[in-house]
């Protein structure tokens, strides 16, 4: 049994990166259902209100 997370409305099987809404930093699924992104500074893009 695989666990699958969701973000930002999508679904991603635990192991799977996906492309973070902010253009340059990628996030990762993890067991359990965790979501873990990298944290770059993206020139020319708005920072999110989290």
């Amino acid at each position: 049994m695989f666990s699958v997370c969701e973000y930002n409305g999508k679904r991603y099987k635990a192991g799977e990166s996906f492309p973070d809404d902010d253009g340059c930093n990628t996030c990762n699924c993890h067991r359990g259902g965790a979501v873990a992104c990298t944290l770059m500074f993206c020139l020319g893009t708005p920072i999110p209100l989290k």
